[in-house]
């Protein structure tokens, strides 16, 4: 059951969260006192979190398919049509079981998109949720220096076992 103080969407007519964030896992400003930390990826970090993960939302992360795929066009292409085939509402609906009045939820994945060349499915998402519903979700603010733990995400396909990006001190 979503809380009343919630806001209507003007699009489909559905209730929404009055806040939505996305960041990364590693941000020190996700606040138990004022966010409900939410994974959106296909397996929840190994590393240790200052926080309590709320949940994994295993359903809009990208699959192992579409993980796999490092064309940026190409991935967004199959991650939103996912995305698509459960639809607004199902997500919604996903999104209101994890309400708690007075916190904003914020969606989790690994990657620093600070970092120029970087993206991830979850402004992919963001960006999709907007257009659907007219509400904008932004990224938290994350007070520390980006850094590149991933050093092999790629931006395109590799074709070398030579990484795309060196870290950032």
């Amino acid at each position: 059951m979503l809380h009343s103080d919630f806001e209507r969407t003007k699009n489909i007519g559905i209730i929404r969260p009055a806040m939505i964030f996305t960041s990364r896992y590693q941000n020190p400003a996700i606040d138990e006192e004022l966010h409900v930390p939410v994974g959106v990826t296909l397996y929840p970090p190994r590393f240790k979190l200052h926080y309590r993960l709320a949940a994994n939302l295993t359903a809009i992360a990208p699959s192992k398919e579409t993980f796999a795929i490092y064309n940026k066009e190409k991935y967004r292409k199959e991650y939103l049509a996912n995305i698509e085939r459960i639809g607004v509402e199902p997500i919604h609906n996903m999104l209101g079981t994890l309400e708690q009045p007075g916190k904003s939820l914020v969606l989790l994945c690994f990657e620093d998109v600070r970092i120029d060349g970087l993206w991830c499915h979850r402004r992919m998402f963001a960006e999709w949720w907007t257009r659907m519903t007219g509400h904008v979700i932004e990224e938290l603010p994350d007070p520390t220096e980006p850094t590149v733990k991933n050093k092999g995400l790629p931006t395109t396909k590799k074709t070398s076992a030579t990484p795309l990006f060196d870290a950032v001190e």
